[in-house]
């Protein structure tokens, strides 16, 4: 006979004859409910939905996924479990099975106003913006009572660049859902794209006294009034230049007078702790010490835009642009560059259209959609990747060791790897339409020169130079720790690249390692780390990850070794020339030290096998004077080839000439690079 629990079992030594009636009536009521379950389905069911509902607040997908499949395999007509598997499936931003779930819901209840907003949600997740307002247009006409339905209605309005429509959406929400916040910071987004700074502030004001605990409107409040600030700063900017040329006419330009420079940035050149802002950092320094420089850039938090004041320190006008306000999707654009486009820094660059700048310049392809804006400049592409290659190498390696669906949850590391093969062709597409618009080039490797110029021929769009990647060698102290127990990875963890290499060297490298020398420790340090490296560490306690170091070397020092085990990247990896200045000897694959100098066995270890790779660094481990020989000549190949301020001050010299050249050329009515361009747009 079934035992019962042990807190019963005081009622048993007084009721011990009745035990076999009770079991009775147990079983006769389980028979029941499966009875009752078979007849009136719908009954049961109900009182799982709010069941469902915790478990999607709590993110506890799978459970929730199964209490609505259970439903639709006991009666495939279960209304109710179609519209909870769509809604979950949206929650997720799983679109592809969310729209064949909403399809199913529509047949059911082709006049249900939750369906059609739940199918208009599913179309702007998949960019069909159009398709998203017809479906949310008869959400509203079946029941024009939800604020949702207008909430939805106005942020797919928005996708579409259509403010007045857009407005009048956001608007009518807020009044059928004035406790909801987020109708009015989408409002207010609306108004900033048509340039109501006024509207927004005020918008923005009477939302942070009505919504105290919510951040981004106290936030972007600071942001609108630097937008404003901003503003007299261009105009004034813009009204000293003018004056300024007037009292210097163009025919007394001497060779030394300083140019007009703009440089366009995708994100800000402070500060420098990441290898493109690294990079875009030393430029600006270098250009801005003897030009008139404006500075564009890229910030991702509303609550950043005071580092323009850093970046003041080398150019005569920083300006920073909140990202996020994209412009309208085109089907031919690559998501890559979609992610970059924005109404804001459009209206701002129009704006600067009062200054004849002599050069303009564009880092990275993400920027060169602004780049006819100025089509009188000596414009340049700073490419610090072949950014399709990237994605081509992405889309080879089919990586196993990070769950993507996973990560694509927790950062946006993975946005531009998004349907990689697409994207592959259309970025491809793209970069070989707008390499030839530009009177220059510059790539960080030969590698990537030769790249280039076998798709687009230097006859067809002028020259294209390499400028190395370099490390500021005076200022990085030199370490000595051979006989410490910690190997380094470093890098920013929130690019995918970085997330696979070091997922790939715990799971394939490391335990090869550990077999021999099972006390080494592996530290993971760089910029936002997403919960797919956070939970390596949680797995095993040799394993230390510091999330957004002040800087590298406070944590290099107790580390004797760098591993680079990159398998998707392009340009040229800083994080191997920042090693080899603070006297790190590092073990990399091929790819990870690609377009660099260093040679194996003589500045580094290159080793592309997890087996070779492992037995690479226990090498190291083993022998001192090998490890003293890559200590030293590391630190000498930084110091002889890659100095941030030799490179830069070359390039700025190089660069002046070549712009003076162009511009004789142009002047004797021959054709210069920036003619050339011009000719082929």
């Amino acid at each position: 006979m079934p035992r019962l629990p042990l807190l019963l079992s005081p009622f048993l030594i007084v009721f011990q004859p009745l035990e076999p009636l009770f079991w009775m009536l147990v079983n006769w009521a389980l028979l029941l409910l499966l009875l009752f379950r078979r007849l009136f389905p719908a009954r049961i069911w109900w009182l799982q939905i709010n069941r469902c509902k915790a478990l999607a607040k709590n993110k506890r997908w799978a459970a929730a996924e199964q209490i609505c499949q259970e439903a639709i395999a006991l009666n495939p007509g279960e209304e109710w479990a179609h519209s909870g598997l769509t809604d979950l499936l949206i929650q997720q931003e799983r679109w592809l099975e969310a729209l064949s779930a909403s399809q199913t819901e529509l047949c059911l209840r082709p006049n249900d106003a939750w369906a059609h907003d739940h199918a208009g949600r599913i179309q702007m997740g998949l960019g069909q913006n159009e398709s998203a307002i017809a479906h949310l247009t008869r959400a509203i006409e079946l029941d024009g009572r939800i604020g949702w339905f207008y909430y939805h209605l106005g942020e797919a309005y928005g996708k579409l660049s259509q403010w007045d429509a857009a407005e009048a959406a956001l608007g009518r929400s807020i009044d059928l859902l004035p406790n909801f916040p987020w109708s009015k910071y989408y409002l207010g987004q609306t108004l900033l794209a048509q340039g109501k700074l006024d509207d927004v502030v005020q918008l923005f004001e009477r939302a942070k006294k009505q919504h105290p605990n919510i951040d981004s409107f106290r936030q972007n409040i600071g942001y609108l009034q630097y937008l404003q600030f901003q503003d007299q700063q261009i105009e004034t900017y813009c009204k000293a230049y003018q004056a300024r040329k007037a009292a210097l006419p163009s025919s007394s330009v001497s060779r030394s007078a300083p140019l007009d420079i703009l440089m366009v940035a995708p994100q800000p050149t402070e500060p420098p702790n990441s290898g493109g802002a690294i990079r875009m950092h030393h430029q600006a320094k270098s250009l801005g010490k003897k030009h008139h420089l404006v500075l564009v850039a890229f910030i991702f938090d509303a609550k950043d835009y005071g580092i323009h004041q850093a970046m003041a320190d080398y150019c005569a006008l920083p300006i920073v642009v909140l990202k996020g306000d994209y412009l309208p999707l085109d089907s031919d654009c690559p998501n890559l560059i979609h992610l970059y486009g924005s109404q804001q820094l459009t209206q701002i660059l129009k704006k600067l259209q009062a200054i004849d700048f002599d050069i303009a310049c564009f880092d990275f392809i993400y920027t060169a959609q602004y780049r006819h804006l100025f089509p009188h400049a000596y414009t340049v592409l700073g490419e610090h990747n072949i950014e399709s290659d990237v994605l081509r190498r992405f889309n080879q390696l089919k990586s196993a060791s990070v769950n993507l669906a996973q990560l694509s949850q927790e950062s946006t590391a993975i946005d531009a790897f998004g349907e990689a093969e697409r994207e592959v062709e259309l970025l491809t597409a793209y970069e070989e339409r707008l390499w030839p618009q530009f009177s220059l080039r510059t790539v960080v490797s030969e590698n990537d020169k030769t790249a280039l110029e076998s798709r687009c021929p230097a006859e067809q769009m002028g020259e294209t130079w390499v400028i190395t990647n370099g490390i500021d060698t005076h200022s990085t102290p030199l370490l000595h720790n051979p006989t410490a127990q910690k190997l380094l990875f470093f890098g920013t963890l929130n690019y995918f690249p970085n997330i696979d290499g070091a997922s790939y060297l715990v799971q394939e490298i490391m335990p090869l390692i550990w077999q021999e020398q099972p006390e080494l420790k592996l530290c993971i340090t760089g910029r936002q780390p997403p919960e797919t490296i956070l939970n390596l560490a949680r797995r095993d306690d040799r394993i230390q990850v510091i999330a957004d170091p002040d800087t590298i070397e406070e944590v290099a020092q107790d580390c004797c070794l760098s591993l680079v085990p990159l398998r998707v990247g392009g340009g040229t990896r800083l994080k191997i020339l920042h090693a080899m200045a603070l006297g790190l000897p590092n073990v990399s694959t091929s790819l990870g030290c690609e377009g660099l100098a260093g040679q194996d066995g003589e500045h580094l270890l290159i080793r592309d096998q997890p087996e070779a790779f492992a037995q690479a660094v226990l090498l190291l481990l083993r022998e001192p004077g090998l490890w003293e020989k890559l200590h030293r000549n590391g630190r000498s190949l930084v110091e002889e080839r890659y100095d941030w301020q030799a490179i830069y001050q070359d390039y700025e010299a190089r660069l002046v000439e070549a712009w003076r050249w162009d511009r004789q050329a142009g002047a004797e009515g021959k054709v210069g690079v920036n003619q050339l361009a011009k000719r082929d747009r």
